[in-house]
């Protein structure tokens, strides 16, 4: 066991005499592992899959280590960094990720035409599939997701109580809803 970081690490210990690393290079690769993480969980933008991990890569492991796989590998980092998590497409974010900025990211709007409206619990579906154990998103008020949407250029039609939807806007270049949105 080894603390690194305020977290502890638990690392196998191989037979003595071989050449596997030791406890204390692995808990040091992680705690690497952790630090790269957080930055680039702070990035603007976030990073994509590629990009966290090769960065992830870049953090030289211990001599005689198999590599990890790569979900192993991002788990291993999130662990590490405290206060980030990853997404199932093994995208690194903040979990104090601001809800507007998540609406942006996750471009829950994408597939929904002006047209057209999609129901509230949907459109959260989308991000939380997106951003698991996304902080924000546990006691949000309709007000709060409001003003969230307005920040992203959309807006509702309806309120809570009779089924509100969110509805993009018809001219998406007029209210400044760019179509791919880079945050």
């Amino acid at each position: 066991m080894q603390r690194r970081g305020g977290r502890v690490v638990i690392a196998l210990e191989d037979q003595p005499g071989s050449d596997d690393p030791t406890p204390a290079e692995l808990a040091d690769y992680a705690a690497a592992l952790g630090e790269t993480a957080a930055d680039l969980a702070r990035r603007e933008p976030l990073p994509g899959r590629t990009t966290v991990l090769r960065e992830l890569r870049a953090v030289p492991a211990p001599d005689a280590m198999a590599p990890l796989a790569d979900t192993r590998l991002v788990e291993l980092a999130a662990s590490m960094a405290g206060g980030v998590a990853f997404s199932p497409r093994l995208k690194l974010f903040p979990l104090d990720l601001g809800l507007s900025r998540a609406l942006r990211i996750s471009r829950a709007a994408a597939g929904v035409r002006p047209e057209s409206d999609i129901q509230l619990e949907h459109l959260l579906s989308r991000v939380r599939a997106r951003f698991p154990g996304l902080a924000v998103l546990d006691e949000t008020t309709y007000v709060e997701l409001s003003e969230a949407l307005a920040k992203a250029g959309c807006r509702w039609t309806g309120t809570p109580s009779d089924g509100a939807s969110f509805r993009r806007p018809r001219k998406a270049a007029a209210v400044g809803w760019p179509c791919r949105p880079r945050c």
